[in-house]
């Protein structure tokens, strides 16, 4: 049985004075001869997540662009804009303008709808509101003839007594 404390034959070599550490093929920014492929796409490689993210914005941009064929139309109109030879200053003012009547669209939109529902729940409070009111009122009515048909006996058992 050796000695846990034993040097092996490897690390004896490494404690003498003139050892020299052996170079290892690899040097700095080379890739090893069995797997170039491996290397070469690793800065296309991520984690899940980003390719999770990744896939669902583009699903979300298929989804909010719409791939119709409207598309086609709109291939066309690019192709008539660049062979007319329009100034890039001008088409950029024309996609703001195009831009902003969408966003002022999309913003009146959404306010109309917001009104809307809001609308709709005042509507339905103040039917409910009426309905409980108008449900008091004939109990009301149905006590105050109760009581005017219990005046109008007592009132009536007290004349013929006289």
């Amino acid at each position: 049985m050796t000695s846990p404390f034993s040097l092996t034959a490897e690390e004896q070599k490494m404690l003498e004075k003139d050892y020299k550490k052996p170079k290892s093929g690899k040097k700095f920014g080379t890739s090893p001869k069995n797997s170039p492929k491996q290397r070469s796409d690793l800065h296309e490689k991520g984690t899940i997540a980003s390719r999770n993210k990744t896939r669902m914005s583009e699903d979300i941009a298929k989804f909010l662009c719409g791939e119709d064929k409207d598309e086609s139309e709109k291939d066309e109109d690019i192709l008539k804009r660049t062979s007319e030879n329009v100034p890039l200053s001008t088409i950029i003012n024309s996609t703001r303008k195009m831009f902003l009547l969408q966003y002022g669209l999309n913003v009146k939109v959404g306010e109309k709808t917001r009104l809307d529902s809001t609308l709709t729940e005042f509507m339905e409070a103040e039917e409910s509101r009426l309905r409980r009111e108008e449900a008091e009122l004939k109990h009301s009515e149905q006590c105050f003839d109760l009581f005017l048909q219990e005046f109008y006996s007592t009132f009536n058992s007290l004349l013929t007594g006289l």
